[in-house]
């Protein structure tokens, strides 16, 4: 039966997204759920392709997006990855974020001067 007011079909779509997402129940058809998803496993499937799908239909625009965005943060002396101020001295990224990029890097380097520092000499 179709809705003649828009509003309401609306209302009527997300009472039942809700009822069925509080219940563990499928969010698309209404069958079981899979526990800690809102999607039985036919619907997660169906799901999925299509999100992937998407995802590489949209990719170049994607890529696009993040040169300029990058471009446009390098531009304002900002870091490229979070957007923060750069400190003088810092190139492209700031502290947090080249600790985040070079993690293992920055862990072994750590990791060394303590094993260095605790070494016991007998």
């Amino acid at each position: 039966m179709p809705y003649k007011d828009v509003e309401k079909r609306k209302l009527n779509n997300r009472n039942r997204y809700w009822y069925r997402k509080q219940n563990n129940l499928c969010v698309y058809c209404g069958r079981e759920a899979l526990l800690g998803i809102i999607y039985c496993p036919d619907c997660l499937i169906r799901h999925e392709l299509s999100d992937r799908k998407c995802y590489r239909a949209h990719s170049e625009e994607r890529r696009i997006q993040a040169d300029s965005e990058r471009e446009r943060r390098k531009a304002e002396n900002r870091c490229i990855r979070c957007g923060a101020p750069l400190i003088e001295g810092e190139t492209g990224y700031c502290f947090n974020c080249l600790i985040f990029r070079h993690e293992g890097m920055i862990k072994g380097v750590l990791s060394e001067v303590n094993h260095e520092t605790t070494t016991i000499k007998s």
